[in-house]
């Protein structure tokens, strides 16, 4: 695990399956079987979700779009059947919850109460957990309304040009490595973990590689 963590364990896992979809075979079959034994180790309700959902956005990209959309039907069956929706946990929503009650009480909406604080409301006895398990209301915490419009301008940015690239395997890996961060960032801390920030800095550098390449060709 990660620093005895097997939620992080499992976000890393999460965003290495849809990159194992860029295999061929045997290798891609094996790659992902094993990861798959991991995930079912770590129990990571958001892994899971995460996982699926990148692997379901690179079997669309590259052409299988009934396969990908009967895997979404099975694993949002479920999910709502067997698992809560971990965006509805009850835990989740308190802390958020909590959150916005501070920024409304400091009406700092615009600009957040500034990095680390946080880390700082843990420490001075606010509350007991070190981070939100919501990337984008810790962002918004912290750095306010500004901070989500940077956010949201970079994000937007990306998928335009990501728009315009040739549907390629690598492509659609990385695609789904990315979709699967994403949803991690809606229900856990990677951007906090020095291993899961430096798997997104690399999921963002190959993806901004392939756009250049594309327009540069």
């Amino acid at each position: 695990t990660v620093f005895g963590n097997p939620m992080l364990t499992g976000n890393l896992l999460a965003c290495v399956l849809p990159l194992a979809c860029m295999f061929r075979s045997w290798l891609m079959w094996g790659s992902i079987g094993l990861i798959v034994g991991g995930l079912a180790v770590t129990n990571s309700q958001v892994s899971w979700v995460a996982a699926v959902v990148g692997v379901l956005v690179v079997f669309g990209m590259r052409g299988h779009w009934k396969l990908a959309l009967a895997g979404g039907l099975v694993a949002g069956g479920g999910l709502l059947l067997h698992l809560p929706i971990f965006l509805l946990d009850p835990q989740r929503l308190a802390m958020w919850q909590q959150a916005l009650h501070v920024l409304s009480q400091e009406r700092r909406w615009w600009t957040g109460l500034g990095p680390g604080s946080v880390a700082a409301a843990t420490t001075n006895g606010l509350w007991t957990y070190g981070y939100l398990h919501n990337e984008v209301v810790q962002v918004f915490f912290e750095y306010g309304g500004v901070g989500l419009i940077l956010l949201s301008g970079a994000l937007v940015t990306m998928l335009v040009r990501l728009w315009r690239c040739p549907r390629t395997t690598l492509l659609a890996g990385w695609c789904g490595a990315a979709l699967s961060y994403g949803v991690l960032s809606l229900g856990s801390f990677p951007w906090r973990v020095g291993t899961l920030l430096m798997i997104g800095t690399c999921i963002w550098a190959a993806l901004c590689a392939h756009i250049r390449e594309s327009e540069a060709a």
